[in-house]
């Protein structure tokens, strides 16, 4: 049969007993459904299989079972989510190496990890109509001409774990726990995120600068204006707040804000200045470290606090041998 993940099948044990014959998830879910589906007692003609990111579940030898098993299997691949691509598999080096592109999966190593099911490619965004690519080229469900061909860097992560967490519009997760309520596509921020939202507005809205016409993120982070001189390039965004361009190994992302006076949606791409860069930075680490500089803030005030506490304690014991020795002398 071969080999499976060890985390994966135990976590399909777990929850194999109250499991409903037709499912669809994500990630971990993905890779227990696919290995519930051997354990299910329908024919295979009526079974299928639809998961989005889903990892690498088993070794090749398992992947071939699987498909013999299970023939009716998609895997949903958004862009450039890195899970599809882990854990990895054994690369090969490939016939034609492209500049900027990974390496194919080798498809005679039965014991090494590989996909199964037909991976259904996403490249570029997901509203409706968008275009998508069914993976049938070689490697067989590790098409080299889909998303196996993205090579990933580390100071992308951000993009990648963006793109894993958002799937046909919806962050998966957060639209999930509002009872699927289109109108929150991103789901409800919690308590301390809305007030630190609150402080981003105030913040964002601080500007002195009179030529600013208004401000968009650049790479999910950095603040760029939209009148600096080193804008080169303007380019429009239809539907979607995020849009890309790029090459297919280097992209930028943009998220893109409403022109004043305005419905559509600009987006610009250029180079920054290191005024806005470093206050870029400094938002981006208080976005995703608030509830460690809260725990800092704590800890700094009891610090204080207790110095305070020190400072007035010494100097009431010095004040009092003072009061003594005036009460003696009268």
């Amino acid at each position: 049969m071969g080999n499976v993940n060890k985390y994966f099948l135990n976590a399909h044990l777990a929850l194999w007993p109250g499991i409903e014959k037709m499912v669809s998830n994500k990630k971990r879910g993905a890779s227990s459904i696919s290995g519930s589906e051997n354990c299910s007692a329908r024919k295979s003609d009526q079974v299928k299989v639809v998961t989005f990111g889903q990892p690498r579940v088993g070794s090749l030898q398992f992947a071939r079972k699987f498909d013999e098993i299970v023939p009716n299997c998609f895997r949903i691949v958004f862009r450039r989510d890195l899970v599809p691509h882990l854990p990895t598999c054994k690369m090969i080096e490939p016939e034609r190496p492209g500049e900027g592109t990974s390496k194919p999966c080798d498809a005679d190593d039965i014991h090494a990890f590989y996909h199964h099911g037909v991976e259904i490619w996403y490249p570029d965004s997901m509203d409706n109509g968008s275009k998508f690519i069914e993976c049938t080229g070689l490697p067989h469900h590790e098409d080299f001409n889909c998303s196996d061909q993205i090579k990933f860097f580390i100071d992308q992560s951000d993009s990648y774990l963006w793109d894993h967490r958002h799937y046909f519009g919806k962050m998966i997760s957060g639209f999930g726990k509002t009872g699927c309520n289109e109108a929150m596509p991103e789901g409800e921020d919690g308590f301390f995120q809305k007030a630190l939202n609150s402080v981003y507005f105030f913040t964002d809205n601080l500007d002195l600068r009179e030529d600013k016409d208004f401000l968009i993120f650049y790479d999910h982070e950095l603040l760029v204006d939209t009148t600096d001189d080193n804008v080169t390039e303007a380019y429009r965004c239809t539907g979607d707040d995020v849009c890309e361009f790029g090459s297919s190994s280097q992209y930028l992302t943009v998220r893109f804000t409403t022109a004043p006076g305005s419905s559509e949606k600009f987006g610009f791409q250029g180079s920054i200045s290191s005024q806005d860069r470093l206050i870029g930075k400094v938002k981006s680490f208080a976005k995703h470290n608030w509830a460690l500089l809260i725990l800092i803030g704590i800890v700094l005030i009891g610090v204080i606090f207790s110095a305070i506490c020190c400072v007035i304690q010494r100097s009431t014991r010095k004040a009092e041998p003072m009061e003594t020795r005036e009460k003696l002398l009268q």
